[in-house]
């Protein structure tokens, strides 16, 4: 089994608190087969709230693969002592960060100025243009003028702007206190997911999440007659 495979056993040990040997890993070749392992395996265990350690596990896991998907991150550069600023540069536009959200499907630190000051810079900019229009009248020339210090001003005020408009912190800053700070941006989501799944069909949603998160395929390709090998290519 290669690492894909053996990171994927890991997860859902860690996650389902059971364990798999590996024979019985081997025998998985689909996903129904995995999940009918779980089944077998699990026990649910009542209600209870996740523990900073399980919230920390899950966060890392999607941060790492938000960053192996939106930055072409290599896996094994995503460590916890590494310096976040190594991963994502502080010069970057909003746009990469707000896919790291999206693609982890958490809330991440607040770490970039509002877009409005983006647009707030490049307004400013404006202001000789506009000065000379309402100094001297709607005329030819002045709005020929104007317009000219017009464009030149906005590009300028959003080109000084950009550069500012993705904040990462320090040096010392690591992947380790970002997870840190997500886990609290995210406490809401992690006191609605306590217990653990129940049922079968949240048995289920649970395997399919690890196996999304761990192997950054689509959703719509987990399916029970999947072959992990060949369909969902691991490695």
């Amino acid at each position: 089994m290669g690492l894909d495979g053996v990171e994927l056993i890991m997860a859902v040990e860690e996650t389902f608190g059971i364990a798999i040997a590996d024979e019985e890993a081997e025998k998985c070749v689909t996903v129904g087969a995995l999940y009918e392992l779980v089944l077998k395996k699990y026990q649910p265990s009542p209600r209870t709230q996740c523990s900073p350690e399980c919230e920390s596990m899950i966060v890392f896991h999607r941060l790492r693969h938000a960053l192996m998907t939106v930055m072409g991150t290599a896996r094994r550069d995503v460590r916890l002592d590494r310096p976040l600023r190594d991963l994502v540069h502080p010069a970057w536009f909003y746009l990469p960060w707000a896919r790291i959200s999206k693609a982890s499907g958490l809330k991440l630190p607040q770490r970039a100025f509002p877009v409005w000051r983006l647009w707030f810079a490049a307004a400013v900019a404006l202001l000789p243009g506009l000065s000379v229009v309402l100094r001297d009248g709607l005329s030819p020339v002045a709005i020929r003028f104007g317009g000219l210090m017009i464009l030149p001003g906005f590009l300028l005020g959003a080109l000084v702007a950009i550069p500012f408009h993705v904040i990462i912190p320090g040096p010392r800053y690591t992947i380790r206190d970002w997870i840190t700070e997500t886990c609290e941006k995210n406490k809401r989501r992690f006191l609605m997911a306590n217990g653990g799944p129940q049922t079968n069909s949240e048995i289920w949603e649970a395997l399919c999440t690890i196996i999304q998160d761990q192997l950054g395929v689509r959703r719509e390709q987990i399916v029970p007659e999947a072959r992990f090998l060949q369909d969902l290519g691991v490695d």
